[in-house]
């Protein structure tokens, strides 16, 4: 079973995001677009962020890069990130 949301996949390009909100008293997580949709088109969302490392308790900066959370400047176009 389950709502409409179960087909909201991961990508490192989303075009959607979710907002937790308090709604009379209780919990509710509302799915919000980034940009236009067009019908028919994937809806995507980012990747979660990655556990704590156990022995600082912060994500390295390579596991951020690897989920999407930070991307390393291109060398190419100096103070622009990288798809």
């Amino acid at each position: 079973m389950g709502s409409m949301a179960r087909f909201i996949n991961h990508s490192c390009r989303p075009n959607c995001r979710t907002e937790k909100w308090l709604v009379n008293g209780e919990t509710r997580i509302g799915i919000m677009a980034n940009e236009k949709i067009p019908k028919g088109t994937e809806v995507r969302k980012p990747h979660p962020p990655p556990p704590p490392s156990p022995v600082s308790g912060l994500a390295s900066r390579r596991e951020l890069w690897a989920s999407g959370v930070e991307r390393p400047l291109s060398p190419n176009r100096p103070g622009r990130v990288d798809p």
